[in-house]
């Protein structure tokens, strides 16, 4: 076998076995990331007193879109539902828009302000541009996206 081919099938072995170790190194985080919102669930105490300021309301919500399964991304609904406890800790007005399944994690993070907390169960095929979700799937998965050379700025 030629020199350049050797090389060309040992860039090919590596880029491969690259992959399958980038694949097993997301799926075996993937306890880690929701031992890490356990942990930080944990050591919240919940509210004492109303000392908010209740002049205003803010509105979130969380969809599970399954970017954690993504290629490009590396953070999973675990990480994002860490993100939306430390809002969930704001002693606000709260409005939350969540799918089904985290619906038990904001009722537990706000106890103590159930008065001042709506939550609005709703699947993500209710939003209002699910319809667009396999055109934006395809636009993400084009080789233009991957090399972020959809838009240029000029």
């Amino acid at each position: 076998m030629a020199p350049k081919k050797r090389w060309e099938m040992f860039i090919a072995i590596l880029g491969c076995s690259t992959f399958v170790l980038f694949m097993t190194y997301k799926v075996s985080f993937n306890w880690y990331d929701e031992y890490k919102v356990l942990q930080e669930e944990r050591h919240w105490s919940g509210f004492g007193p109303e000392q908010g300021n209740y002049s205003f309301t803010v509105v979130t919500g969380l969809f599970d879109i399954g970017r954690g399964r993504w290629m490009t991304s590396w953070r999973t609904y675990n990480d994002y539902l860490g993100y939306l406890l430390q809002i969930l800790k704001l002693d606000v007005n709260l409005i939350v828009f969540i799918e089904k399944k985290g619906v038990p994690f904001v009722e537990r993070n706000r106890r103590g302000r159930e008065g001042r907390t709506r939550i609005y169960e709703m699947d993500i095929m209710d939003l209002e541009y699910f319809p667009l979700l396999k055109d934006i799937t395809n636009i993400m998965q084009s080789q233009q996206f991957q090399v972020r050379e959809l838009v240029r700025v000029m």
